[in-house]
């Protein structure tokens, strides 16, 4: 097989790997939109680390990001917040991050669910009056 051959079958590959991925684009946008419509306004971290490339590990989370929910990534940080970096849109990750991420999509919907019943919680325990709040 020539070079050039070798070159066609990876442009060729190439070319199927982009349409993939925007296949995996549409299914987090999809997810996203899913998410804001059902008016989710609560921001969790997946507890499961996803592994990328590099010795870093990452977390799969809904944050606010620019005024807007988004579900997003960002270096773990074990320990401490400051270690922690700031998140970032799934889909401007990188391609093995997005592709770890849709696989961990459940882990993020029980992080969501966990921290919106805590919330739930904490304003039950306020035993707040009905009615007005002021008399």
């Amino acid at each position: 097989m020539t070079t050039k051959d070798k070159l066609d079958k990876l442009i060729t590959a190439s070319n199927e790997l982009n349409l993939k991925t925007e296949q995996l684009n549409e299914y987090i946008i999809e997810f996203e939109e899913f998410l804001e419509d059902a008016g989710i306004g609560v921001g969790a971290w997946s507890k499961v680390p996803l592994s990328g490339q590099g010795e870093e590990d990452w977390l799969l989370g809904y944050a606010k990001l620019h005024g807007k929910w988004r579900i997003a990534v960002r270096r773990a940080g074990f320990g401490t917040l400051s270690n922690a970096s700031t998140p970032m849109p799934l889909v401007n990750a990188a391609r093995i991050l997005r592709l770890e991420a849709v696989q961990q999509m459940q882990e993020l919907v029980d992080a969501l669910t966990e921290k919106t019943n805590e919330y739930i919680a904490d304003i039950n325990a306020l035993h707040l009056p009905t009615g007005r709040a002021v008399t």
